[in-house]
């Protein structure tokens, strides 16, 4: 589910796919290039569980831990996996430049065509 992070209001209500994952994909304000960060919901919340990036740089991780995998995916990007990075809550601010796209299986929005620019969003996975 994606609501405004201070109001609560719904912006959209979507099934995950069988996988479970969503992903949230956009242009890194510092270093101009395309991110996309994967979520999932872990044992006590959600975790960021994959990220790819097009290339190294501010504000970007530099550095892979022993238990996470790095490689280069099918279209050139490295990819930082198993990464199960806990988060207590995750927010978006809708970008004006960055657009940001949510991805959920073969569906996607664009944040901004969802919530007004600047608004901060929450996601949250409900489970039924």
């Amino acid at each position: 589910m994606m609501q405004n992070a201070y109001t609560d209001e719904i912006y959209l209500s979507e099934p995950l796919g069988e996988d479970g994952i969503f992903s949230v994909s956009y242009t890194h304000s510092v270093n101009k290039s395309m991110v996309e960060e994967y979520y999932q919901l872990g044992e006590q919340g959600l975790i960021l569980s994959k990220a790819r990036y097009h290339h190294f740089g501010a504000g970007v991780a530099t550095e892979v831990l022993p238990e996470q995998e790095f490689y280069y995916d099918d279209e050139g990007y490295m990819v930082i996996d198993k990464i199960n990075y806990p988060l207590s809550n995750l927010v978006y601010k809708v970008g004006t430049v960055s657009d940001h796209i949510l991805h959920i299986g073969d569906k996607t929005w664009h944040l901004k065509d969802l919530a007004p620019s600047l608004t901060s969003v929450r996601f949250t996975i409900v489970q039924d």
